[in-house]
């Protein structure tokens, strides 16, 4: 049901009455929504038009029902760009630690969606940050800094180098946890991750392009599948939450086909979760 004239001028009131952070907010969650429901497919550079100083971003929704089929616009405003930099910086200059060396690889601690730490180079964090590094430079240029740009640029590139030099192990990309953390529990060490490339499939979502070797992303892919996926769980134990059992198929969170589990892996490693870990 379409919202009344009433309803509609309550919330123009509401959104023209929000600072800049808030109009960044709600402009986030609709274009969340839209990509989610598949009203915008990509979101180009041309998307970004720049009017009284002011960066704005339209975008086409798919006309449905109940949409107008009218561009949209939302205002990118420049107080939000700043703390969008300081986001990103976080991760080499902040007290995270995260990328400390500042050559595109994170060696520090790395909290995860397992609600546990990696610690060391791991493909989990890293293409989630060279995908972060790809995307402040699309916006920089948007923005026109190209001094940050370039920066997000040099990052990435050192990155990915470094990714595939020492992650990727000829099947799919490891974790290397450093020899003073070989004791911490929850580390993923030699292990077959199912979840390792959901940056890259965040970066093709978003127009970003490939963020490592695109032969190698295809063999991990193939290397998931064949380690991680069971056409039955009659006879697997599941140590967390079940999702699969009997005769169920399901995707492995990990599993360690060249050997070296660790003695207390990564959580849920023998679960076939219900959908991936973002």
């Amino acid at each position: 049901q379409r919202p009344s004239p009433e309803q509609i001028a309550k919330v123009k009131a509401w959104y023209e009455s929000l600072e800049p952070g808030g109009l960044w907010f709600v402009a986030t969650m609709m274009l969340e929504f839209g990509m989610r429901n598949s009203d915008v497919k990509r979101i180009k550079r041309e998307n970004f038009v720049t009017r009284d100083e002011t960066v704005y971003l339209n975008y086409m929704p798919h006309k449905t029902e109940n949409s107008s089929g009218r561009i949209v616009r939302w205002p990118v405003h420049e107080t939000l760009w700043q703390k969008i930099k300081l986001a990103l910086e976080f991760a080499w200059k902040g007290a995270s630690q995260w990328d400390a060396n500042a050559d595109g690889l994170m060696e520090g601690e790395q909290h995860n969606t397992f609600d546990i730490n990696f610690y060391g180079p791991n493909p989990l964090c890293e293409f989630w940050y060279l995908g972060a590094l790809r995307a402040g430079e699309e916006m920089a240029q948007t923005m026109g800094d190209a001094a940050f740009a370039a920066q997000c640029r040099k990052l990435y590139e050192s990155g990915r180098v470094l990714l595939e030099k020492q992650l990727f192990n000829g099947e799919y990309y490891r974790q290397i946890v450093p020899e003073d953390k070989r004791d911490v529990v929850y580390q993923l060490g030699t292990g077959c991750l199912s979840d390792q490339l959901l940056g890259q499939m965040a970066a093709h979502i978003l127009g970003l392009g490939d963020l490592s070797d695109r032969a190698h992303a295809k063999k991990t892919c193939e290397s998931i599948m064949k380690y991680n996926f069971k056409d039955d769980f009659t006879h697997h134990f599941t140590n967390m939450r079940i999702y699969s059992a009997g005769r169920d198929a399901g995707l492995l969170i990990a599993s360690w086909p060249l050997g070296g589990r660790e003695k207390f892996p990564v959580v849920f490693e023998e679960k076939a979760p219900e959908g991936p870990a973002i």
